[in-house]
């Protein structure tokens, strides 16, 4: 029962936003704003919405971004968070996807090269090559990349590759050691195979419990130029680019997608939090 309603109120609010036009606005009066969207799987049908998106609706998405943000490589997203962008009139945005499914060679590229759209694949390199990716429940099981797979989306020039650890732990978890062999061990691992620079890096999980800010500093000394946490909101060009906020991408309507990457959502949320932290201290 509380699943239903908070579904039917969650509706309720982003069709507010949508269909009043204040998330087009919104998009409109952001164009500062840096938007980093975080995909996992793109499948043929959402067997699991909350990691799967259907090809036809991921297409739809990408084109939505093609003619309302200026997509770019994270890498170059990154040089917008060192310095003050210059005005545009539309907001930057980066495409990225996390762990390392199949379904990125098979699936995704062919729709991001249709639409030449950049994407920045973080891949759990202890997946590669080893069958089925064993996440926890309740989400399903994928099937993870093999080598060759990985070599052949990492030669396409809308791609970027960078490090997701080792095995998927909570590093927060972890002591420093462990940490460090399980962050710097994937990007060794990604520069041996694919003979490049590995400096873009994600964490596992993502959340504000799954990193701390010894966390930051190894992955830092580990040789990463940026890393993305999953703190859903939009950024400014002065953020921290080791704790780079992404907006997590799930299995909804499209005007759902505009909503959510537009950003109003997620900023409002944060300015109810602050307003309540500073009315209750």
């Amino acid at each position: 029962m509380k699943r239903i309603a908070f579904q039917i109120a969650k509706y309720f609010v982003f069709g507010a936003l949508y269909f009043s036009g204040l998330s087009a606005l919104y998009r409109l009066c952001t164009t500062q704003r840096l938007r980093i969207l975080c995909y996992h799987r793109i499948s043929t049908h959402a067997s699991d919405p909350l990691l799967d998106v259907p090809m036809e609706r991921f297409r739809a998405q990408m084109q939505h971004l093609k003619r309302h943000y200026i997509p770019l490589p994270l890498s170059l997203m990154i040089d917008h968070v060192r310095r003050t962008p210059h005005r545009k009139d539309k907001p930057p945005v980066a495409v990225t996807f996390d762990d390392g499914t199949t379904d990125w060679f098979t699936r995704a590229m062919p729709i991001l090269e249709e639409t030449q759209i950049p994407a920045t694949f973080f891949v759990c390199t202890g997946y590669i090559g080893n069958g089925l990716i064993p996440y926890p429940n309740p989400h399903t099981p994928a099937t993870a990349l093999s080598y060759d797979e990985l070599v052949k989306l990492a030669a396409s020039s809308f791609v970027e590759i960078g490090g997701h650890t080792l095995t998927h732990p909570h590093l927060s978890e972890l002591d420093a050691k462990t940490s460090y062999k399980e962050i710097e061990g994937s990007r060794a691992l990604l520069s041996s195979w694919l003979k490049r620079e590995v400096a873009l890096f994600a964490y596992p999980f993502g959340d504000a419990q799954d990193y701390t800010n010894e966390t930051l500093e190894l992955v830092r000394e580990a040789g990463y130029r940026a890393a993305c946490t999953l703190d859903e909101r939009t950024f400014g060009p002065h953020e921290d680019p080791y704790a780079l906020p992404r907006l997590v991408i799930f299995d909804e309507p499209l005007w759902m997608f505009k909503v959510r990457i537009s950003g109003v959502f997620d900023d409002v949320l944060v300015f109810i939090l602050l307003l309540k932290k500073f009315i209750n201290p």
